[in-house]
């Protein structure tokens, strides 16, 4: 079942009447995109958003003082 609050923590909607139901799936948008990039066999390692994060900051650092987002970056790294 898809949910589109399913991913932020939000008591997920299910299937049914009662107050929870077993064996069935509440998916939100990101889970839903992992599933397909599943089945079409496009998935990726996980890696936690603050080491993505962490990488690209060093990468932007890396590319030079001389670009349209360096004056941003100076000022919140």
């Amino acid at each position: 079942m898809f949910s589109w609050f399913a991913d932020s923590g939000a008591w997920p909607e299910h299937l049914g009447t009662g107050c929870g139901v077993v064996n069935k799936e509440v998916v939100g948008p990101l889970r839903l995109l992992d599933h397909v990039e599943t089945i079409l066999g496009l998935g990726r390692p996980e890696i936690a958003a603050v080491r993505r994060i962490a990488i690209y900051g060093r990468k932007i650092e890396a590319a030079g003082t001389v670009r349209f987002w360096s004056e941003s970056f100076r000022v919140d790294p």
